[in-house]
């Protein structure tokens, strides 16, 4: 996997960063844990579940606001190791959409940092834009022809149908008895054409939530 990794074209940084992640030596708080520190293991974004790469980067509420209004689109399958993933980008002909995502893990990272170290909660929103920024900066300094791909959605839509229009909606339900509602239109290149997100109250299951994003 670091062979391919390394062809990648981006930042050396981030290069290294997918290289820990992969050998599950990034510094997150159950690897900490496992060095023998005392240390509070929950993720500092959700507080519900061990701070492990798999739930940082793909399945905490946090990772999924970040991924789905992405021009990635993702809807992150439940239980994906993070490993897996990794070499599912890999193994995509899309380079663009491999930088992308790659770009998107490094900055989650960055905003885990942000509570942990400087006290404060990054926008997920936010957190996608800046990595999309990042992307096209880096291949607009490196001459890399690719700033004006568009992203790709072959890895999760039938490319055949060329001429629709793609409706996402995703849900996440919290323990205070709240769940929050999202929903993103796009036509199928990945151009966004409409998105927005509701936090409402009461408590139903995730399955029923997403129905209710529907409305």
């Amino acid at each position: 996997m670091w062979s391919k990794l390394w062809k990648v074209p981006v930042h050396n940084k981030i290069k290294e960063f997918l290289w820990r992640l992969a050998n599950k030596i990034l510094p997150t708080r159950d690897n900490l844990s496992k060095r023998g520190l005392k240390i509070d293991t929950y993720c500092p974004f959700c507080h519900n579940a061990i701070e492990t790469g798999h739930h940082l980067f793909l399945h905490c509420h946090f990772a999924k606001k970040v991924w789905f209004p992405s021009s990635l689109g993702c809807r992150i399958p439940p239980l994906t190791p993070i490993v897996d993933w990794l070499e599912n980008c890999l193994r995509s002909d899309n380079v663009f959409g491999r930088q992308l995502s790659y770009f998107v893990l490094w900055k989650i990272w960055f905003a885990r940092n942000q509570p942990v170290f400087q006290n404060r909660v990054m926008d997920p929103k936010v957190v996608a834009d800046a990595a999309l920024d990042s992307l096209l900066e880096f291949n607009d300094l490196n001459h890399h022809g690719l700033k004006k791909q568009k992203v790709d959605t072959v890895w999760i839509h039938d490319p055949c149908f060329k001429d629709f229009t793609i409706l996402q909606v995703d849900a996440c339900c919290f323990f205070d008895g709240s769940f929050s509602l999202g929903c993103v239109i796009k036509i199928l290149h990945g151009e966004i054409c409409l998105a927005t997100s509701k936090l409402e109250s009461g408590t139903v299951n995730p399955q029923v939530a997403e129905i209710m994003a529907l409305r």
